[in-house]
């Protein structure tokens, strides 16, 4: 079990006007590593997660295994972890197949995951925007007939890594009709981090024209040291969740660093409770270390010694 495999699958959240906390485990991000990370290990990282206090972890991914062979055992990891009262545990589902099969091993929450990138549409998620569109508002109806709440992501809101530029109008137009279908909250993501403040203003001035802020979150990689900024501004421009990346689940994004994290981690930004708060950078500190899989070990063998 590489350190690089822990080194990406953490992500906090930070704000000041919501009262929920996020963390987006690794359905986002393992998705690019090579080596196979246990299912064992997968359950025990979302167990220790759960009882930081987080009041919402993404748990895993119903994609293809043929296509993305770490998450061929969305199933039994969430199936095996240990539900928390008053914890969500969503699952990203890219299609009706995946949406049934997650329903099928327990899911009640749910998220689609396009992209206001052409190019990365169809390299992400193997179809163009209009078809990823179709595919979501199935899901959306079938979840909506199981009384299940799906959430949207809109990836590369500020730069394509195959087209560079991406235009406000094309975030502005995929956001809006995923809320039309029906999904609770946009999530806008800078997908490798090239946002700046500037550009940031203008494209959430550009969405906030089709969708209410409150269905609106942001979620910025910290690869050019833009996270805080880009937060900042999306803040200023009412946007009331907000996300950074902590590690490496996309090749350009580097990890947060130790002063960034421990400035979010202060009451301004935040309002989780100190038991909360303790246990998250506990956490993330390993990640950021690389110590994780020592962890693991640790409570492994203290439990057989049990």
């Amino acid at each position: 079990m590489g350190d690089r495999a822990f080194s990406c699958i953490a992500t906090i959240l930070l704000f000041e006007d919501i009262q929920e906390g996020w963390i987006i485990s690794y359905s986002f991000h393992l998705l690019l590593l090579q080596e196979f990370i246990p299912t064992r290990t997968k359950i025990e990282f979302i167990d220790m997660l759960s009882e930081t206090g987080l009041t919402v972890i993404e748990a895993t991914s119903f994609v293809s295994s043929k296509w993305v062979p770490q998450m061929a055992d969305h199933t039994e990891v969430l199936t095996g972890i240990k539900r928390h009262p008053g914890v969500r545990y969503p699952v990203l589902t890219p299609n009706l197949q995946g949406f049934q099969a997650s329903v099928a091993a327990g899911a009640t929450d749910v998220a689609v995951f396009g992209a206001a990138s052409e190019t990365f549409s169809r390299k992400n998620i193997n179809c163009s925007i209009e078809e990823s569109m179709w595919r979501f508002e199935e899901v959306v109806k079938s979840a909506k007939g199981a009384n299940i709440p799906v959430r949207g992501y809109v990836s590369c809101v500020l730069g394509c890594p195959y087209e560079k530029h991406t235009e406000p109008g094309k975030v502005a137009e995929v956001a809006k009709r995923l809320f039309s279908m029906g999904c609770y909250e946009i999530s806008l993501g800078d997908t490798t981090g090239v946002g700046t403040p500037g550009a940031m203003s203008k494209m959430l001035e550009r969405v906030l024209k089709e969708v209410p802020c409150e269905a609106l979150a942001v979620h910025c990689h910290d690869t050019y040291g833009q996270a805080l900024a880009n937060i900042l501004t999306a803040l200023q421009v009412l946007v009331l969740a907000s996300f950074v990346i902590v590690g490496q689940g996309i090749p350009v994004s580097k990890p947060l660093s130790l002063l960034t994290m421990c400035y979010m981690h202060t009451p301004r930004y935040s309002h989780w409770g100190p038991s909360t708060l303790k246990g998250c950078r506990f956490l993330f500190l390993q990640l950021t270390v690389g110590h994780l899989s020592f962890i693991f070990t640790q409570r492994s063998s203290t439990a057989r010694a049990a």
